[in-house]
């Protein structure tokens, strides 16, 4: 059971998982999805090929507060 909001980043040049594809899967699956966020510049490893574009997203996102969850 999903608790919270997912968000999707992701590599432009990823060539082993099809980033058009798991998108939308994930619109299709996925309720609580947040924003998705290509990197372009990236492959598979975003962190690794593209470490500031993918932290700074990742920051941004952490920061954003949430909904409220039930704890029950």
């Amino acid at each position: 059971e999903q608790r919270g909001p997912i968000h999707l980043l992701v590599g432009g040049l990823d060539f082993i998982v099809p980033w058009p594809q798991t998108m939308r899967w994930f619109r299709r699956n996925c309720p609580g999805l947040g924003e998705v966020k290509v990197i372009q510049c990236a492959d598979h490893n975003v962190l690794s090929t593209a470490p500031q574009k993918s932290s700074e997203q990742i920051i941004r996102w952490m920061a954003t507060p949430g909904p409220k969850i039930n704890a029950s």
